[in-house]
């Protein structure tokens, strides 16, 4: 595997700094659950994330795209590592610690997380409760708080900062996954099953994708567009970069 292929893909230069290597990952890279949704195992190899994020052009969910991005942080000197955390719903918290996340270490501690979603383009730092260090976003606000061994990753929502996810700062390898790995791409209680879900940050906001709707955000303004059989691969070539069949969606009627 050649390491300087990722560079040329990411269009970043190799003594780019954490923050530039991040946004260009979270701009090129969506999250997508495809294989899970068309029933496809996914696995955690360096070399088939490679395959499957540069040679062909996809995503992955947090297990792959943090796994991936935390092995070329690695390999870039970084001192990178994967942790677990378990995220707060508006139906309650999601099995505990089924979320991977990436810390790196420099001076201080950051969340480095490129397979969850709406988070911002750039490392939010840990601090405390009592010297937050607020990191602004296009989408948002956001913080990660730290108290002893525990930390929650926090946006600013009506006002008020809410938890997104809460976990542990302790190192996880990927076995430690194996069981959330397992649920989250076949048990029919996972939302990963249950729903299809395509997200990806955008220069001035981030589309999504579900079964029914695209949702594009741009600057703050909302755009709301039904999907079809028809319609839905063109929507994710222009705002995902993606060229993949979702069965589900090709029963969806017109």
């Amino acid at each position: 595997m050649d390491i300087n292929r990722i560079d040329q893909f990411l269009e970043v230069p190799a003594e780019a700094a954490l923050e530039d290597y991040m946004r260009a990952f979270m701009l090129k890279v969506p999250f997508e659950n495809i294989d899970v949704q068309n029933r496809i195992s996914i696995s955690t190899e360096t070399s088939d994330l490679f395959d499957k994020i540069v040679n062909q052009r996809r995503g992955g969910f947090c297990y792959e795209l943090n796994t991936f991005f935390k092995d070329y942080l690695v390999a870039k000197g970084f001192h990178a590592y994967n942790v677990a955390a378990t995220v707060k719903s508006p139906n309650g918290w999601a099995p505990k610690h089924s979320h991977m996340t990436t810390f790196v270490k420099t001076a201080q501690l950051y969340i480095v997380d490129v397979g969850f979603g709406d988070l911002p383009l750039k490392p939010v730092p840990l601090s405390t409760i009592d010297a937050p260090a607020v990191v602004h976003d296009v989408t948002g606000d956001f913080r990660a708080i730290r108290s002893g061994e525990q930390f929650e990753l926090q946006k600013k929502i009506n006002g008020k900062f809410e938890v997104l996810y809460k976990g542990v700062v302790a190192a996880r390898t990927v076995e430690d996954f194996a069981q959330m790995i397992d649920y989250n791409q076949h048990d029919l209680s996972s939302i990963f099953v249950s729903n299809l879900l395509i997200t990806k940050a955008q220069p001035d906001g981030r589309a999504t994708m579900s079964h029914d709707y695209l949702t594009v955000t741009e600057n703050g303004s909302k755009q709301k567009i039904k999907l079809t059989a028809a319609n839905y691969r063109e929507y994710m070539k222009q705002y995902f970069g993606l060229d993949v069949r979702i069965e589900r969606l090709e029963d969806n009627e017109s």
